[in-house]
């Protein structure tokens, strides 16, 4: 919940600012849930699923908005 409301408290501010972005990190595990921790799974899903809402949402707004998704790393 803090990335959507802190989104929503500087959008305005945003809104007037040539060259603004928002950026937010998820994860590829997003599109490939796996059973050990379903929370941060799905929190992961609905990130991306609200980022594009939110892209389409500003397109005629001179806001970008930017998912960086790392993929998954094992540690040995």
């Amino acid at each position: 919940m803090g990335v959507l409301r802190v989104t929503a408290a500087l959008l305005p501010i945003l809104k007037g600012r040539p060259n603004a972005t928002i950026m937010v990190t998820t994860s590829n595990l997003a599109f490939v849930p796996r059973p050990d921790f379903p929370t941060y799974y799905a929190s992961k899903a609905l990130l991306h699923s609200w980022l594009q809402s939110l892209h389409h949402q500003l397109c005629h707004v001179p806001v970008k908005v930017l998912e960086l998704a790392p993929p998954y790393y094992r540690q040995s």
